[in-house]
């Protein structure tokens, strides 16, 4: 017997807090879609795919493409603000204070992006971690960042779409 049914209502009554994030981006239709806008897509008997390094969020966040749901993005019944960020190049670290000032117990994935110097990307996902806070509760949470850039602009948020 499966649990699927038992572990849905567990999530729509409210018992579990849903917490995951989208680790792609759902476009508001199929031509908002970096194959089809700037590669061949859809082709004949074959398709080239000329968008390189612009794809996903990489080319919503360079061609100002709004999707339907961004990369990160992700549901909760509870709500998290974000405080005190720091940026320490000598650990290579970024953090912040993440609270819980909802009414339920729930995680939250905090995402650190980075926009380097010449680059020609314009956010890049730099790291990501994991936090379980209790309502009220509040942690500090610091992200390793292992392709550090010294001259970059940092961002912390819950998703691409909502940087803190």
């Amino acid at each position: 017997m499966t649990q699927e049914g038992n572990a849905l209502a567990k999530v729509i009554f409210g018992d579990v807090n849903p917490s995951g994030k989208l680790a792609e981006t759902f476009y508001k239709k199929h031509t908002d879609c970096s194959a089809f806008a700037l590669g061949e897509f859809p082709g004949a008997e074959s398709v080239l795919y000329k968008e390189g390094i612009y794809v996903g969020y990489r080319y919503n966040e360079k061609y100002n493409v709004e999707p339907e749901f961004c990369f990160g993005h992700g549901l909760s019944y509870t709500k998290f603000e974000y405080d005190n960020l720091e940026i320490n190049p000598d650990e290579k670290t970024v953090s912040c204070v993440v609270k819980n000032v909802g009414e339920y117990d729930g995680s939250e994935i905090v995402q650190v992006y980075v926009h380097k110097k010449d680059s020609k990307l314009v956010k890049e996902l730099a790291g990501f971690d994991k936090i379980f806070l209790k309502k009220n509760e509040s942690a500090k949470v610091t992200i390793e960042i292992e392709a550090w850039q010294d001259e970059a602009e940092w961002y912390v948020g819950s998703s691409l779409s909502d940087i803190r």
